[in-house]
């Protein structure tokens, strides 16, 4: 498990820390699926290959 802090840039966009990039082999252009979860927080899931909707 790992816990950092990132911050929201002006753009509304945020970096992944290049530790869990290099664990999960996240690339460039990678999609995400974000969950807007009851209470404000924010859930993100690495798409693999499913439909736009899943």
């Amino acid at each position: 498990m790992f816990t950092d802090i990132v911050k929201l840039g002006k753009k509304g966009q945020i970096t992944l820390p290049k530790e869990i990039r290099e664990d999960e082999g996240y690339r460039e252009g990678d999609e995400f699926k974000l969950t807007h979860m009851p209470g404000g927080d924010v859930l993100l899931q690495k798409r693999n290959g499913q439909s736009p909707l899943d």
